[in-house]
């Protein structure tokens, strides 16, 4: 694994020439922060939680939560974007296949959360929607309501009843 040092400096230099002075904008416009997401992925943040043997920083959760409040000093929208990756990544970590685990670790697929739902009360724990098994996927009946990236995401972690 990379020392904190150096993950802190590679941080700081993007959090300081690259998110920063997009931040304004981002916030004004709404727009998915790009050239910030594709400044952490090549210094290969986006793999900071995966473990090293398929690629990955193999950090923990305290190197994941320092780097998402390092990014929101300078932009909460990319913080967000980055602290629902890292929250996925950490259940593909644990449950996804090892394809989608070394793509993720090399920066090249960005995950996310798909919890909320219509008519749930914003409680993420209580789904509405239902998860079927087919033949070779699964079928989630859900109104998602909100998910960070939606448009962006390569892949989602959702809640659903069984």
């Amino acid at each position: 694994m990379l020392e904190a040092a150096t993950i802190d400096e590679r941080l700081d230099e993007i959090a300081t020439e690259v998110i920063r002075p997009e931040a304004g904008s981002i916030d004004a416009t709404g727009v998915f922060p790009r050239a910030s997401i594709a400044s952490l992925r090549s210094a290969g943040l986006l793999g900071l939680i995966s473990a090293p043997e398929v690629g990955g920083l193999g950090a923990g959760a305290p190197e994941a939560a320092r780097a998402v409040e390092r990014v929101a000093r300078e932009c909460a929208s990319t913080a967000m974007v980055l602290c629902m990756h890292y929250a996925a990544t950490a259940v593909l970590e644990e449950y996804g296949p090892v394809a989608v685990r070394e793509k993720i670790a090399a920066g090249e697929h960005l995950s996310t959360l798909a919890f909320s739902e219509v008519g749930s009360r914003a409680q993420f724990w209580a789904p509405l929607g239902v998860a079927e098994p087919g033949d070779d996927d699964v079928a989630l009946t859900a109104r998602k309501s909100w998910v960070t990236s939606a448009a962006e995401a390569d892949s989602y972690v959702w809640s659903s009843r069984p």
